[in-house]
């Protein structure tokens, strides 16, 4: 597995992974609607690159990297990293948020992206990590368990107009 910036050589392999993991995800703002495919697939580099600066973003966001994981010719899939955090995210959200394709889960795969995204997160020199996932997510949960945190708090925040139960986990590297 690799760790990339989003390349255009794997934009098939993206959408498939869109149209078979669309529905399956438990937060769908990782990946983009394959029903829209001819609406961002012109613009969607460009929408990484403006995040990451910062630029355009709605209120109350942080700039956020995106990277995608790849092994061969094959999408595996998205990992985006905040470096700096604003209340909200230290609520919920945390410094990650990820995603494995579909067909890759239960294989192993959640672990060894864990591991890639602490190992990318050390060397952009951000040591203190704050991880956050719903109480319900058990494979999240299970990753995050994996990743041997310093501290899990457990609370609740307000997510869609409904009172959600989550853990933050906070890693020191």
């Amino acid at each position: 597995m690799e760790l990339i910036k989003p390349e255009k050589k794997y934009l098939q392999s993206y959408y498939e992974a869109c149209i078979e993991t669309w529905g399956h995800v438990h937060d769908s703002y990782i990946l983009h609607n394959p029903n829209e495919y001819d609406d961002w697939k012109n613009h969607i580099f460009e929408d990484y690159e403006n995040k990451e600066r910062g630029v355009n973003l709605p209120q109350g966001f942080v700039p956020s990297i995106t990277y995608w994981v790849v092994e061969g010719e094959e999408y595996i899939g998205t990992i985006n990293i905040r470096p700096n955090l604003s209340e909200h995210l230290k609520e919920y959200g945390g410094h990650v948020g990820f995603m494995i394709r579909q067909r890759y889960r239960q294989q192993g795969y959640g672990k060894k992206l864990g591991e890639i995204i602490l190992n990318q997160m050390h060397r952009m020199g951000i040591n203190e990590i704050l991880m956050t996932c719903e109480e319900t997510n058990i494979a999240s949960k299970k990753i995050l368990d994996y990743l041997n945190p310093v501290k899990i708090e457990k609370g609740n925040v307000l997510l869609n107009g409904k009172l959600t139960s989550i853990r933050r986990y906070y890693y020191c590297l």
